[in-house]
């Protein structure tokens, strides 16, 4: 809450929180997803990394 606030420029976290709480458990999904696909995009990509080195040896 208190990055959107500052992000947003609001003086009083208040503001933020009464406008923006609503919109939060939505931005908090998203979040979460956009994070698991990263996290599963580097493991596929470790995974590759190192079956390609036991191939090769």
């Amino acid at each position: 809450m208190k990055v959107v606030q500052g992000t947003l420029g609001h003086a009083g976290i208040v503001l933020t929180a009464d406008t923006y709480v609503s919109v939060l458990p939505q931005l908090y999904h998203d979040s979460a997803r956009a994070t698991a696909r990263l996290v599963l995009k580097a493991v596929r990509v470790t995974n590759r990394k190192i079956g390609k080195e036991r191939a090769g040896a």
